[in-house]
């Protein structure tokens, strides 16, 4: 038996809105504590009250956070190629499951051997860290809604095991 199982995990960057959300629920957190002090303090209510609160608050702060982190888990075996979405380092759900022996193509982002694919029209999807700089990999293969694109930052072991499966229709330029 040659079965291949390789394990990958990049954490995608946050986005503008989950920092929005995430500055947000902060400035929420501290303006309705510091309005449950004031208003306590002058009916009465003990500290108590006043921590409890404060402890809600912060912890509705935190499962935001918790939310907008986000990472992506490659998972390839025997030619199947898995993507999970993880957030906040517990809920997982499986976003796609691409078969490499059928794909159409593997290449770069920017490779000129894509270009007679960018005028169809596919559903995109993109599973990478949305870092400039990262070299990511284009798949044009068949999802669970007809031909997908899906833009994926795989390393290098995953890359090589990939072009042992399909190594015509896999490029590196």
């Amino acid at each position: 038996m040659n079965d291949v199982f390789i394990e990958y995990m990049i954490k995608r960057r946050v986005s503008l809105s989950g920092v929005f959300f995430r500055v947000l629920s902060s400035a929420v957190v501290a303006i309705l504590a510091l309005l449950m002090m004031l208003v306590f303090m002058t009916v009465g209510f003990t500290a108590t009250y006043i921590l409890f609160f404060v402890v809600l608050f912060g912890y509705v702060s935190y499962k935001v956070w918790q939310y907008t982190y986000v990472e992506y888990e490659y998972a390839y075996l025997n030619g199947e190629l898995t993507i999970d979405r993880i957030s906040g380092q517990y809920r997982r759900k499986r976003m796609e499951v691409l078969d490499i022996k059928n794909a159409e193509i593997i290449a770069p982002e920017n490779s000129e051997r894509l270009s007679g694919y960018n005028d169809k029209n596919f559903q995109s999807k993109d599973y990478s860290t949305r870092y400039k700089n990262h070299k990511k990999y284009v798949v044009i293969a068949p999802g669970r809604k007809g031909i997908t694109k899906v833009i994926i930052e795989p390393n290098d072991a995953i890359l090589e095991a990939m072009k042992t499966i399909k190594p015509r229709d896999f490029y590196l330029t």
